[in-house]
């Protein structure tokens, strides 16, 4: 996969990830899409069966669907996602992500990022339609029954994402798990990004090990086309 890209804003959230060392992964139920992460399946009438332990009689009952919903979509949302993108200089993104591109974007590898212990990587697919399951989550699911965790709509295709997808740990409970800081490699500054906020991050980065860390300044490219350019500084 390469190279990685976070888009942020310069804010105290931001500032962490350099005073901590961490990145902050977030539950779907928090995600700017309802249709995100949401298990779907075909409607079909499902039933349990029950023992009545007095009579030692069995008898077959239906499951409330929308009530077993609700119990798998909240499993699904006790998992833990950070976002990234395969490009670094795409202009909605600078828009939505960075703060009208007054924040910056952090510029990750890959192959150093990733925790393959307890973290998998996956691309974001985006179709038009939805993922809709065949059945209940099995206790072990398969590639296609998770699919869904990382389909979106085709609408959502410039952001090119790509998730890390964390299974939750006790120790690290607010969701903040620790990076290696050799992974990132530069930091984009954005376009209208100010002096004191260029200066700030410089400064975050000697003072948090993160000497290494190259910084570039997103010009508007003068080739008369609608296009970002990184610059470094």
């Amino acid at each position: 996969m390469g190279l990685l890209y976070k888009y942020r804003a310069c804010n105290e959230y931001t500032e962490t990830i350099f005073t901590t060392g961490c990145l902050h992964y977030s539950h779907p139920s928090d995600f700017n899409d309802p249709f995100d992460c949401l298990w779907s399946y075909k409607k079909k009438k499902l039933h349990i069966y029950i023992e009545r332990v007095a009579t030692n009689k069995v008898r077959l009952v239906p499951i409330d669907m929308n009530e077993l919903q609700k119990i798998i979509q909240n499993e699904i949302n006790d998992i833990e996602v950070c976002s990234f993108s395969k490009t670094g200089l795409q202009m909605q993104m600078w828009s939505h992500y960075a703060d009208g591109h007054k924040g910056l974007c952090l510029v990750f590898d890959n192959e150093l990022l990733l925790d393959r212990r307890h973290c998998d990587a996956r691309e974001v697919i985006y179709q038009d339609e939805q993922v809709v399951n065949d059945d209940i989550l099995p206790e072990v699911p398969t590639e296609d029954v998770i699919r869904f965790i990382y389909t979106k709509e085709r609408l959502w295709e410039y952001e090119k994402e790509v998730r890390y997808i964390h299974k939750p740990e006790p120790e690290y409970s607010n969701g903040n798990y620790p990076f290696n800081k050799q992974a990132l490699k530069a930091i984009y500054l954005g376009v209208n990004c100010t002096p004191h906020n260029i200066s700030k991050y410089r400064k975050l980065c000697q003072e948090n090990g993160f000497n290494h860390v190259k910084f570039y300044k997103i010009i508007l490219s003068n080739n008369g086309r609608y296009e970002l350019e990184p610059e470094l500084i």
